[in-house]
Formats: C-alpha cells, sequence, structure tokens
C-alpha cells in the first residue's frame, strides 16, 4: 500500500500501513479519517489474516487493560481513628518502654494495652464514630496510681495525647 501522491505533503509523510494518517485523524477528527480510508478503498474487512488478528488483539488487550484499572479492588476497610501519644517522665524524658492502657469510657477493662517505643511514643487505632476513651500510663513496677487522661473522637480523626508520669 503506497501514499496518495495527491494528498498534501503532510498525510502523505504520515500515512500508516492502513492508509489513514495521523494527520487526517488528529486534524479533522474520526470523520475525515473514515472518509480518507473509503476514498483509498481500506476497511476493517481489506485487512488480511495476520493484520486483522494483530489488529482485534490490540483492541482486545486495550479493553482488558482498561478493565484492571477500572475494577473494584473490594471492599474498603471500615473507617478508623487514631490516638497517638508520647509519654513522659516527671523531669521532662521521653519514658520507653511503659503500659499504656486503652479503653472506652463506658467499659471497665482494658480494650488495647501498648508498650511505649524508645521515644516513648505509642499509637492506636479505634473505630470510627463518635467516643471517649480513657488512656492510661503506669510504669512496670509501680504502685502509684497511673496517669490517665480522656480523650474525645469524633468521626475518623487523629487526636494527639500526652501523658507525665508522677514521681
Amino acid at each position: 500500500m503506497g501514499t496518495d501522491l495527491a494528498a498534501p505533503p503532510l498525510e502523505r509523510a504520515a500515512a500508516g500501513p492502513v492508509g489513514v494518517s495521523s494527520a487526517a485523524v488528529l486534524g479533522g477528527g474520526l470523520r475525515v479519517a473514515k472518509e480518507g480510508a473509503r476514498r483509498r478503498g481500506l476497511a476493517l474487512s481489506s485487512l488480511k489474516g495476520r493484520q486483522r488478528s494483530v489488529f482485534v488483539a490490540v483492541v482486545v488487550g486495550l479493553f482488558a487493560v482498561a478493565g484492571v484499572f477500572a475494577a473494584d479492588r473490594g471492599p474498603k476497610p471500615p473507617p478508623y481513628a487514631l490516638i497517638i501519644g508520647t509519654v513522659w517522665h516527671a523531669n521532662g524524658q521521653p519514658a520507653p518502654g511503659v503500659a499504656v492502657k486503652i479503653r472506652h469510657v463506658s467499659d471497665k477493662n482494658r480494650h488495647w494495652e501498648l508498650i511505649s517505643n524508645s521515644q516513648g511514643e505509642f499509637a492506636q487505632r479505634v473505630p470510627a464514630g463518635s467516643a471517649d476513651y480513657i488512656v492510661a500510663a503506669k510504669p512496670k513496677g509501680r504502685k502509684k496510681m497511673p496517669t490517665e487522661t480522656t480523650v474525645h473522637i469524633r468521626n475518623d480523626e487523629r487526636q494527639d495525647v500526652s501523658l507525665r508520669l508522677l514521681e
């Protein structure tokens, strides 16, 4: 399939193997491209066996790739709120290795128990929604009362807490 010598130079230079120039598609839209293909006597039915197979494979592949990106990724995880805090010694230094207990105000027993990291920090996900939680910190081996505070959560927010241990 040669190029049409009556076509403008840009169309001749851009003519592909199926005879439809990219200039016609970009410049005049799909209607112009179809008219040019019809004028040259080209259509999908005029493609030979292997050309047709390649064309169909490319089209099917494009639809498959589009389907992968548009597919639902499954159920979303439930929303959550986040309680993040730091435990401090009375002298102002971070307190690592301190037991931190978090519970709902209406519950008597702890619901989550954590240990503060080397910088005295801790973090816990809690269910989203309006609720009050008690966050208590007590160093191991001490008989003193734990330091505690109440945290109010609204929906799926983050609340920062600072707990200073009593000496």
